[in-house]
Order: structure tokens, then C-alpha cells, then sequence
């Protein structure tokens, strides 16, 4: 939803001349942030911007990361905050993680996507139930929405 066309003021519908009001936050992306580490090289990436969700369903997900930053078959430790985050850490404490959801995940699969990214698949293992079902929740309402303001505008 990167780049969306934010509407300030009604669009008229060609078709039956009705208006249809569209909101900014209509067209708004989620915002997150994600801290990463990598248990198995005792690495991490705690500096926003660094890691991107590109997708994810039930059981995987993709990230765009720093390339090097992990190889296929390591565990993962994934803090993503529900929110664009500006802190860097060189550690993250218990009380600093103010995670929407904290999960446990393996590299099935790294591309490399630039000179300077890698495109990491990563298979969820371990999560808490409801955290998840709510992270998944966040971003389906959100699709949900943006259809239904999609259908209006088609009429």
C-alpha cells in the first residue's frame, strides 16, 4: 500500500452522480517496525527501516533484510511493533519490547532481491495463538476496507 493517492474531498460517481467520500486513512499503510535476530549466529538487527514485511499468510512470511544477515535454515527471533519506530538499540531489554506480536521462525528460503537486500522466507514455529490471529486480523480488516472503499468508487 506503499505510495497510496490520498482523496481530500469527495469524488463524484460518473455513473449515478452521487458522491463518495473518501478518507485519507482510507489509503493509509500499516505501520510497523521489526527487530530481528538471528539465534542462531547470536546476531541481531534492532535499527528501524532495516527489515520490511513484504508478505505473509497463515504460516510464512517474507521480509526484505539487510543481505548477510541470515542463511537458510537459521532460527529467527521476530519483535514487530505496531507502530513506525525511530529508536536503534544495541540490545533489546524485556521492557523494550513493546511487541505486537514476538514470534520464533526458520529460513526456508533467502533470494537475493539487490546488491544490498536479501528476500527472506521465513516458516513460522512458534507463536502465541492469539497474538497471531490478531496480527493476521490488523492487516485483513485493513484489506476488507480498502476493497469496500474500491467497490464504492466502482459503483
Amino acid at each position: 500500500m506503499r505510495g497510496a493517492v490520498k482523496k481530500k474531498s469527495p469524488e463524484t460517481d460518473r455513473s449515478s452522480g452521487s458522491e463518495i467520500a473518501l478518507k485519507s486513512e482510507d489509503f493509509s499503510e500499516l505501520q510497523n517496525t521489526i527487530y530481528l535476530e538471528n539465534n542462531t549466529t547470536l546476531t541481531h538487527i534492532y535499527e528501524p527501516n532495516k527489515v520490511r514485511l513484504v508478505s505473509f499468510d497463515e504460516r510464512e512470511l517474507s521480509l526484505d533484510c539487510p543481505r548477510g544477515s541470515c542463511a537458510s535454515g537459521h532460527h529467527m527471533t521476530l519483535f514487530i511493533l505496531g507502530k513506525k519506530m525511530t529508536e536503534s538499540y544495541t540490545r533489546l531489554d524485556v521492557d523494550d519490547r513493546r511487541a505486537l506480536i514476538v514470534l520464533t521462525a526458520k529460513v526456508s528460503g533467502i533470494e537475493h532481491s539487490s546488491k544490498t537486500k536479501d528476500l527472506i522466507e521465513l516458516e513460522v514455529v512458534q507463536v502465541d495463538g492469539k497474538q497471531w490471529a490478531s496480527f493476521l486480523a490488523r492487516y485483513s480488516d485493513k484489506q476488507t476496507a480498502l476493497n469496500a472503499v474500491l467497490e464504492r468508487i466502482k459503483g
